[in-house]
């Protein structure tokens, strides 16, 4: 986690626009993409506030230059790396088997793939929400094995 977060330290700068000041610094380019997750660009929402008439700044977060364009990008990545801090699972030894088709299983294949896990995902049958995302994960790389929705059934009482 350390060398991470030292690769990871000069990424903001990836998002803003050179100065004259930055010239002859070392030039910050992200060597994967799980190093750009946590790295959002605020934007000060000045009309909102002064619409309103808050007395305070509001800041909204512009989660499009996440990889998967989605907050539960930062989500995965740290379900991950807690389990490798713990020694739960290990690159090139462990399969992970994601059961979701939302944003966070999309956010767990992408960082898995990229560190070396195999990932399995899970894919609900058509007709149920999240279909429409089993693409995504074969398109990274993740085996998918489709499994059933139980059906819920009224009792006659």
């Amino acid at each position: 986690m350390a060398g991470e977060e030292a690769g990871r330290r000069g990424v903001p700068s990836l998002l803003n626009p050179p100065s004259a000041s930055s010239e002859g610094q070392q030039e910050h380019i992200a060597s994967d993409v799980t190093q750009l997750i946590g790295w959002t660009p605020l934007v000060e929402l000045k009309r909102i506030a002064a619409k309103e008439g808050v007395c305070a700044r509001i800041v909204g977060k512009v989660e499009a230059y996440q990889p998967l364009c989605s907050v539960k990008d930062r989500s995965a990545l740290r379900m991950i790396e807690d389990a490798e801090e713990r020694g739960l699972i290990s690159p090139g030894t462990t399969t992970l088997v994601e059961p979701t088709s939302g944003n966070l299983g999309l956010g767990l294949v992408l960082v898995a793939l990229r560190k070396g896990y195999r990932a399995v995902r899970n894919r609900s049958i058509p007709g149920v929400p999240g279909h429409n995302r089993q693409g995504r994960g074969a398109q990274e790389g993740a085996a998918q094995r489709a499994r059933p929705r139980p059906v819920l059934q009224q009792s006659e009482s």
